[in-house]
């Protein structure tokens, strides 16, 4: 079960942590590093879209 966020400062931590996610991926694929390792060390979950028809 995912953890709720119940005041601003964990709002702002939370949001903080996806930037800093998206900016370690983005110098992940920059520099030609392991994509799969970073998404492990970073506990990053990866999702594909759903398909609208």
């Amino acid at each position: 079960m995912k953890k709720k966020i119940k005041t601003k400062e964990e709002a702002r931590a939370f949001f903080q942590k996806i930037i800093d996610d998206k900016n370690a991926m983005i110098d992940c694929i920059e520099n030609g590093g392991d994509m799969k390792a970073l998404i492990k060390n970073r506990g990053i979950e990866i999702v594909k879209p759903l398909s609208v028809q």
